[in-house]
């Protein structure tokens, strides 16, 4: 009788957690460090097609002159940097939403909705401007899953721009592209 208790009980275990591998996942990005945004996010895999993501961020970018922000080979791939003097520092805490849609197994689309809530430090004029900041964010991508296992790398191209840019000093993004466009990749985790 115990051993049938067991059987059935680890039949049971098991039927839950393999109908979890296919709607629940974790992705952080290894990436996002070198432009100082640190985030972790989650998805609920509504079915095959389709996926409900939420996260946590937060983002301590520098407004620096392109010289000391990033190589000039990047300019190929991301938003050339064109600012002439240091402005000041982000300091973002977000907590976002997203959708994504698989066209097929491996290529999806995204959008993402950031609202955060920015405490800017102008380098300019020694002072905070704190408030309400809302980015958005598109992106295309490319899903590589390895065999059975839970892992799997997610390539993408996004291209992101302010909706609102909320408190911020008068030369805040002065000399630069308000679109913002960069290869990332993740590491997700599917469970």
């Amino acid at each position: 009788m115990k051993y049938l208790f067991f059987v059935l009980f680890v039949s049971q275990f098991v039927l839950l957690v393999s109908a979890q591998i296919n709607r629940h996942s974790l992705e952080i990005s290894p990436v996002s460090p070198m432009f100082n945004i640190y985030a972790v996010q989650y998805l609920y895999h509504f079915d095959e097609k389709n996926a409900g993501m939420i996260g946590i961020s937060y983002a301590n970018m520098a407004q620096k002159p392109a010289e000391k922000r990033q190589p000039k080979w990047m300019d190929i791939i991301i938003t050339p940097n064109t600012l002439k003097k240091d402005i000041g520092v982000n300091h973002s805490w977000t907590l976002f939403a997203g959708y994504k849609y698989y066209l097929t197994k491996n290529i999806h689309t995204e959008y993402q909705l950031w609202p955060g809530y920015n405490s800017f430090y102008s380098s300019t004029e020694k002072k905070y401007y704190n408030g309400f900041d809302l980015w958005n964010e598109f992106r295309v991508g490319y899903t590589f899953y390895f065999g059975d296992s839970p892992f799997y790398l997610n390539l993408q191209y996004l291209v992101g721009f302010g909706l609102i840019k909320g408190n911020k000093p008068a030369d805040f993004g002065e000399g630069s592209d308000p679109v913002f466009r960069a290869p990332v990749f993740f590491i997700g985790w599917k469970f």
